[in-house]
């Protein structure tokens, strides 16, 4: 199951604080205006989305779920090893997928085309498809990749230093996704799914060739996370 919040402003940033230390997030006393706080609540409801998730899929709470991470940083349960979960979080939105496979997931603000980031996260074969498309589509392709490969990387559990470059999904190009539903892109013995919201992009690297949405608001989450 996925997962989705769309931040709406309406959580409270003084109830947000007092979830930290529940959540086994730090907390540095960051102004509500500032920066640093604005990221730090990302965070925040990010964990507070697991929290929901796992309350929902399986009824567990957050505290007896032991929250660990591996040396590359990817997030496990040293209680519950068979429930596989993963995170992402951008300035609008947070997203987490719940099941018993292995998952990567990326949600991305949608961004202009960048000539040098396509250098550097695509293969030859990904950069020489988006030589023969307009600017419009350039710019429509390339966070489908970002998010794409972010999954992958994410799923594998190594991060960005296994190089995006290395994953070559120009055979798929251009990926024609609707604006309803998660369009499907087998990979090896893996599948994507990717979806197109107005601001934002979501993708998940998985087994499944299914997932459901959920979504959930910000004081929603905040009442029931």
């Amino acid at each position: 199951m996925i997962y989705i919040c769309e931040y709406d402003g309406l959580a409270d940033d003084a109830v947000l604080r007092e979830r930290c230390e529940a959540l086994l997030l730090p907390f540095d006393g960051e102004q509500t205006d500032s920066v640093k706080w604005k990221k730090h609540r990302e965070r925040i409801l990010a964990r507070l989305l697991l929290a929901y998730a796992l309350k929902s899929e399986y009824g567990l709470p957050f505290e007896k779920f032991g929250l660990c991470r591996t040396e590359h940083g990817k997030p496990y349960s040293s209680f519950c090893p068979q429930i596989r979960f993963n995170l992402s979080h951008c300035s609008i939105a947070c997203a987490a997928a719940v099941g018993e496979c292995e998952t990567g997931i990326d949600i991305e603000q949608k961004f202009p085309y960048r000539a040098n980031l396509a250098r550097k996260i695509c293969h030859p074969d990904e950069r020489t498809a988006l030589q023969g498309m307009s600017e419009e589509k350039k710019e429509e392709q390339l966070p489908f990749l970002w998010s794409l490969k972010e999954s992958f990387v994410k799923w594998q559990g190594t991060g960005l230093s296994y190089g995006m470059d290395r994953i070559n999904l120009a055979g798929h190009m251009p990926f024609d996704v609707k604006e309803e539903g998660m369009y499907r892109i087998p990979y090896g013995d893996l599948y994507f799914l990717l979806c197109s919201e107005p601001a934002y992009t979501l993708a998940v690297c998985s087994e499944h060739t299914e997932m459901e949405i959920r979504r959930i608001s910000e004081l929603s989450l905040i009442q029931e996370g």
